[in-house]
């Protein structure tokens, strides 16, 4: 939507974030039905670890709910933004993209070594975020950024982050650590 700053694709996003929510909760459903059958320990951890992810993944669709209805505020209202700007977001957006990926497979295949890198890719991510910011706030103080654009820039890095971090949250279920 940002790059070509097009406002259609806001529907297909809100249908299938609607989509999600509804299979989190019918699976959530299902799990709680699960758990309160007789189980062992180990398994009550396994339906734990998919409330998390189911969780995650909703807030993972939240999350792109939000950047989609961020770029559709900055089409609308014909906020510019740099050429610096679009390259910055779609290269974060390529990169949470990818840890995103790397984390679905990771939990589907239950795979330790995908799980393992996804962990280090947030870092990256955390680490770009703070880069973008601060190359945003150099990119005002010297007046190339319209301040109404910078806040729309400043929450879809913002939301981006965060799928990273719910990615990770995914990485770490396959890890045995949430």
């Amino acid at each position: 939507m940002l790059l070509n700053n097009d406002p259609s694709m806001i529907a297909s996003v809100e249908r299938k974030e609607d989509i999600v929510d509804d299979l989190e909760s019918e699976i959530a459903v299902y799990l709680a039905e699960m758990a309160q059958q007789n189980i062992t320990k180990s398994q009550g951890l396994q339906l734990a670890g998919y409330f998390h992810a189911i969780n995650d993944i909703e807030r993972i669709g939240d999350h792109a709910q939000n950047i989609a209805q961020l770029c559709e505020e900055k089409i609308e209202d014909n906020y510019p933004f740099s050429k610096a700007a679009v390259q910055e977001v779609d290269q974060m957006y390529h990169k949470t993209r990818a840890i995103n990926a790397k984390a679905i497979n990771a939990f589907q295949e239950k795979d330790l070594t995908l799980a393992r890198e996804v962990m280090v890719d947030d870092n990256e991510i955390d680490r770009m975020e703070k880069r973008l910011r601060d190359n945003h706030i150099a990119r005002v103080n010297v007046g190339d950024c319209f301040p109404p654009s910078g806040v729309i820039y400043l929450d879809i890095l913002a939301n981006l982050e965060r799928i990273g971090d719910h990615s990770t949250n995914l990485a770490q279920t396959v890890l045995g650590e949430n």
